[in-house]
């Protein structure tokens, strides 16, 4: 019994937001970019299609930031890539909630940092 409470739990809370569901904007104009993207470290993709977008970010005294669902994050270091991008901009793969956001992979432009 506690583990079928367990599991529909788990399950419930890895249903995506709806409001997150949705491709986000930008996402289908840098497809072709995102699909070849590859998590530092893991070689896992950072793209399933619906989770990667372009981004304003900054650069601080304590790293990078990025705008993510209307709040400024910083991505892990580990995450977070240096390369060229189709337009000169940051992008960001992961997951947004109402409370946080997870990155799977943080692109900057090779210029940026």
């Amino acid at each position: 019994m506690r583990c079928n409470f367990i599991s529909a739990l788990l399950a419930i809370l890895m249903m995506p937001d709806p409001a997150c569901a949705e491709n986000p904007a930008g996402h289908a104009k840098f497809h072709h970019f995102y699909r070849g993207l590859h998590q530092p470290g893991s070689g896992a993709s950072c793209c399933n299609n619906s989770d990667c977008r372009p981004v304003p970010y900054r650069v601080t005294s304590t790293g990078v930031e990025m705008l993510i669902a209307g709040r400024w994050i910083r991505p892990p270091d580990v995450r977070t890539m240096e390369i060229e991008t189709p337009d000169a901009g940051a992008h960001w793969c992961g997951i947004e909630s109402r409370e946080e956001a997870l990155t799977f992979c943080a692109i900057i432009p090779r210029s940026g940092v």
